[in-house]
């Protein structure tokens, strides 16, 4: 409950401060005020009691100087510094008395005026870009509102100035930063919702502004960062799988002799693809088949290895939720010139061991054998 507005006592406010102190000047710059509070002391030259103009004009205590700027660089760097806007009692003195009138009406359960719980922390996208919502609430149960402050009343009519999300990477130039915009600061909403689009994956700083800005990637006009909303968001790839089947793989029956030739494509190879990530489509996603080829002298010692691809011939395309089949006419059906890629003489590699797998060419999914494919072959 507050304070009363009027017969305000030193054990009033002592006990609503929670300290045994009952002398004026340390009741009024206590470390226990609630700075949200609209009833608490103030630096205003004044010995008379306190008006809501006066403290409109002393800025309800608070020392916006760093909380504004042209500069969105240095607004990230002053809310590094300190997110939260601050707090300076009365000095004392001639300039600043303690007056413990100031505390009339003084709730110690004053709220901030804006709420960010509802920020996410980590995003997950399937694409090479990422959305998300941020969420700022405001409370209604605050005392203080921007048009309590006659610092922001410098800058023109709110009418002009918008909520933003101003968000960067650590690797960024200051121009690269971004904003993205939400509703007028005179809307009556009590909440206000701003989309984001992330370029790219990685840990963003994210800092909640009102600003005159208009542009997404420039700053030139003032911007006041909201107190204690500067946070992190981690953008990740996620990926949606697809599982790859060589539907006719008893019908690949490779086989080489002394003459250097690997026969194993005499059959059209048969693919089937099903996405394999539930309730998730599989971007376009071009894959190509490709053969790990390794080699063995007669005592079955290891010897060397290569891949084998065929680009164009080996290359598919899929996308979706569904199956789909492919038939591909793998080195046109011909043989594979060993000599060409191993340096040993023929006469002395006695066996191949040859692994199917899959390469990603392009595209945003990922392709996984359904099993490990794997033919045994000795030399004719």
């Amino acid at each position: 409950m507050a304070l009363a507005s009027t017969g305000i006592t030193t054990s009033a406010v002592g006990n609503e401060l929670g300290t045994t102190s009952r002398n004026v000047s340390t009741l009024c710059k206590h470390a226990n005020i609630n700075k949200w509070a609209k009833g608490k002391p103030v630096p205003y030259k004044t010995n008379s009691g306190i008006t809501d103009a006066q403290r409109k004009l002393a800025n309800q205590g608070f020392n916006l100087n760093n909380v504004t700027s042209i500069s969105i660089a240095q607004l990230f760097t002053n809310a590094a510094a300190n997110k939260d806007w601050t707090y300076t009692p009365p000095s004392g003195g001639t300039n600043q008395p303690y007056r413990l009138g100031d505390f009339r009406g003084y709730n110690h359960s004053a709220v901030a005026p804006y709420n960010y719980s509802s920020f996410p922390t980590t995003v997950e996208t399937y694409s090479t870009t990422a959305n998300a919502s941020f969420r700022i609430v405001i409370n209604s149960g605050a005392e203080l509102k921007l048009s309590d402050f006659a610092h922001f009343e410098n800058y023109g009519s709110f009418s002009d100035w918008r909520y933003a999300i101003a968000f960067k990477k650590s690797n960024w130039n200051a121009a690269d930063t971004r904003f993205a915009y939400g509703s007028s600061v005179s809307t009556t909403s009590s909440e206000i919702i701003i989309d984001v689009t992330f370029p790219e994956t990685g840990s963003y700083t994210i800092l909640p502004i009102i600003t005159k800005e208009t542009s997404t990637t420039s700053d030139a006009l003032e911007s006041i960062y909201l107190p204690n909303g500067l946070t992190t968001c981690n953008v990740t790839r996620k990926y949606a799988y697809a599982t790859v089947t060589i539907t006719n793989e008893s019908s690949i029956n490779p086989s080489f002799s002394y003459d250097g030739n690997l026969y194993m494509f005499g059959n059209m190879v048969q693919l089937s693809i099903t996405n394999s990530t539930s309730g998730v489509s599989v971007p376009s996603t071009t894959g190509r088949l490709k053969f790990q080829i390794l080699y063995y002298d007669s005592s079955d010692n290891y010897l060397g290895e290569f891949f084998f691809t065929d680009e164009g011939n080996g290359d598919f395309t899929y996308s979706g939720t569904g199956t789909k089949t492919y038939t591909l006419d793998y080195n046109g059906g011909g043989p594979i010139y060993l000599p060409n890629y191993i340096s040993y003489d023929m006469s002395m590699i006695n066996k191949l061991e040859i692994y199917a797998d899959i390469e990603r060419i392009s595209g945003n999914g990922v392709f996984s054998p359904a099993k490990m494919y794997k033919w045994t072959v000795y030399k004719n």
